[in-house]
């Protein structure tokens, strides 16, 4: 009996591991750019991210003082000089340009490399800016911009590190899909209070509260969890049941997610 027990526990084991794996959506960390010739944020690492049909690239935008918006991880260029406080054109003369020598995109150069990928979402990131007020002009920017490029709710999911940005997402787009980065402001509870449609938190956070996992799914939200590039994390985060992986190495966690099916 105990032999037979064993067997049946291994079997639902294996058939859980299963089941959480063809769950698990790829997502590509500022894009597929950790391959030869690429660069992070670049129009290189997005049409990588379509070639090995990630879920989702994820991207990160800035605004210029003349509210052009940028595809940019980092407040700063490489060579320091503060997005929010210089124009497009100053821009375009003073930074330097990416490590595989693209010039920094602007958001509509990206949608048009997209153009409406049929099988890779984008995950769209509004970085944090100096005030609430520049902070909501970026949304509304941002919006306009994928309204005139005709991006639809199905095509697109906004996070951020501001809690005011997911708010003011919710605000005047209650049908987007949006997840915080950061519990500094409010945890899952809160969040889910204030309509978030779940959240995209550090593994190591998850391994703190995987009890959030739980509730999440309970209320039919989604977890995401970033940055995880090694194998055992991968691993680690099927198994507790997150929804996405946000991650620097794709191709490694898809063949990780294979290897689970089988």
């Amino acid at each position: 009996m105990r032999t037979k027990t064993l067997i049946l526990s291994i079997m639902l084991l294996l058939a859980t591991g299963i089941a959480e794996a063809k769950k698990v959506r790829v997502v590509a960390h500022r894009g597929y750019w950790n391959t030869e010739g690429s660069a992070r944020n670049s129009i290189s690492a997005l049409n990588n991210a379509m070639a090995i049909k990630a879920y989702g690239s994820e991207f990160d935008v800035n605004i210029t003082s003349d509210g052009v918006l940028v595809v940019h991880h980092d407040a700063k260029t490489a060579n320091g000089l503060l997005i929010e406080e210089h124009t497009f054109a100053e821009l375009r003369e003073k930074a330097p340009k990416l490590k595989n020598n693209e010039l920094i995109p602007t958001l509509d150069d990206y949608l048009t490399a997209w153009n409406h990928n049929k099988k890779t979402k984008l995950v769209f990131e509004i970085k944090p800016q100096s005030s609430p007020e520049l902070e909501t002009r970026m949304v509304e920017a941002c919006l306009e911009t994928l309204r005139k490029n005709n991006v639809t709710d199905k095509e697109v999911e906004f996070i951020s590190f501001s809690y005011h940005v997911c708010k003011e997402l919710k605000r005047l787009r209650p049908t987007a899909v949006v997840m915080p980065l950061s519990t500094a402001v409010a945890e899952p509870e809160q969040m889910f209070k204030d309509g978030m449609d779940g959240f995209d938190l550090h593994y190591n956070v998850l391994r703190e509260h995987p009890e959030w996992v739980e509730l999440a799914k309970s209320q039919k939200k989604i977890v995401n969890v970033w940055t995880v590039n090694q194998e055992d994390v991968m691993r680690e985060m099927i198994a507790l049941g997150v929804d996405y992986i946000t991650t620097d190495e794709p191709v490694l966690l898809q063949k990780v997610i294979k290897n689970k099916k089988k």
